[in-house]
């Protein structure tokens, strides 16, 4: 009997003792940055220009201006790198190559990477 009751007490005292009624420290969760969907175009202009990248998502019927983005083309070879917004999925993407009149433009390359995904378009002419 005195057993049971040293038990009875020891338990009774552990449960007190380890729950203090102290609040739960919340676990912070490490937000891990997340890389914006990049479009890398490979590409040479015979003049300097103005290249348009237009975006949409489930929302849009529609590409429309004010969801666009434009980057300075210059004369030559060059890599063009357009980053959407941060944690924007397009559904569909549509770049215009020029502002101007048609005028030659070649297009060697498109990537277009979100985080370690990559999808590469390889134009061979």
């Amino acid at each position: 009997m005195k057993i049971t009751s040293i038990l009875s007490f020891l338990f009774l005292a552990s449960l007190f003792i380890s729950c203090k009624g102290e609040p739960k420290k919340d676990i912070e969760e490490k937000q891990v940055a997340q890389e914006p969907f990049t479009v890398v175009i490979n590409m040479t202009a015979k003049e300097d220009d103005i290249m348009t990248l237009y975006y949409m998502d489930n929302t849009m019927d529609n590409f429309m201006e004010d969801v666009s983005i434009y980057k300075e083309v210059k004369k030559g070879d060059q890599e063009i790198v357009i980053a959407l917004p941060e944690g924007y999925l397009p559904k569909s993407i549509r770049f215009d190559l020029s502002t101007k009149e048609p005028k030659f433009v070649k297009l060697i390359r498109s990537t277009f990477q979100m985080m370690d995904k990559v999808l590469t378009f390889l134009i061979r002419i």
